[in-house]
């Protein structure tokens, strides 16, 4: 039995690519997973085809979030599983605007954040928001051997 096996996911950023991979996985593990994404045609056909729940949400926008949220929970039960993969990028070079960076300020920064406010009210058991980078960082840690707390002894100053 998969450890994923009657839990409820929400995956940002899930309708294509690496968050749409993440969702499919998290299926097969016997997940009930939801996609939030801003891509309403794209996020209803992943859902459509691995049997999943799509909820169109921008998650740089807090009531869009609660909403979002609020519509998971109401349709799939309480929380387990958060996984903040939505994120957007400027390949603009020198033509970014001021505007373009705060987009990705919003997105990158605060949807997270926001994403992770709303789904930890609603979470079943104990809350614990993780972002993908530091699960990513213990992961790497123990592959070199060392626990966190060593890798923060080997930098800090003597």
């Amino acid at each position: 039995m998969s450890r994923l096996a009657g839990k409820v996911a929400i995956v940002t950023g899930g309708a294509q690519g690496i968050g749409r991979g993440i969702a499919e996985v998290y299926a097969e593990a016997g997940a009930a997973v939801a996609i939030l994404d801003q891509a309403a045609e794209v996020g209803t056909a992943t859902a459509s085809e691995l049997g999943l729940l799509f909820v169109e949400a921008d998650v740089s926008d807090e009531p869009s979030v609660e909403r979002a949220v609020e519509q998971v929970v109401s349709e799939l039960g309480a929380l387990h599983v958060l996984v903040n993969n939505a994120a957007i990028f400027v390949l603009k070079g020198l033509e970014a605007s001021v505007e373009d960076w705060q987009r990705v300020m919003a997105v990158n920064i605060m949807g997270p954040a926001l994403v992770a406010k709303h789904a930890v009210r609603t979470s079943a058991g104990p809350a614990a928001a993780r972002s993908s980078t530091s699960a990513r960082s213990r992961a790497s840690s123990r592959r070199r051997g060392c626990s966190p707390t060593t890798r923060r002894r080997r930098r800090s100053p003597e």
